[in-house]
């Protein structure tokens, strides 16, 4: 990646971070969530790779396997664990959903992070051993 290419990420993710952690409404971008999530990889990629010496397929694979974007998925928080099916039909439905159990490492302070559009959560699938971050939207959570 180029400078110039770098800077261009860079300047996305300072919209993003505006966006997320100001809420700013007036500097929300237009992008959907995989487009956020692949400017900041771009962003990472080229960081790691100018610090680390790392190649690109092994950054890659560490942010493929740590963040997920489940915003179309309709979902809930219970006990503990989160509840996530495609449609309500499913969600609502004797077994035809999904169910991963909230990851609460000592390490972090806070293992669900509410924003005014999406829901961040660290979620252990209890599956080789993943853990990651998944995203839904606030707007399909199930009350």
């Amino acid at each position: 990646m180029r400078d110039g290419q770098f800077d261009k990420s860079m300047d996305k993710l300072e919209d993003i971070r505006c966006c997320i952690i100001d809420n700013d409404p007036n500097t929300k971008p237009n992008d959907s969530l995989n487009n956020i999530t692949d400017q900041l990889r771009i962003a990472f990629y080229h960081q790691l790779e100018t610090k680390t010496g790392w190649g690109r397929n092994e950054i890659k694979a560490i942010f493929e396997s740590s963040i997920e974007d489940r915003s179309d998925m309709f979902w809930k928080i219970d006990s503990g664990k989160i509840k996530y099916a495609e449609t309500v039909e499913r969600f609502n439905s004797d077994g035809d959903y999904y169910v991963d159990i909230i990851y609460t490492q000592r390490f972090y302070e806070k293992h669900v992070y509410r924003g005014s559009e999406l829901t961040m959560i660290f979620v252990d699938t209890h599956t080789d051993g993943n853990k990651f971050f998944a995203f839904y939207s606030n707007d399909k959570e199930i009350t």
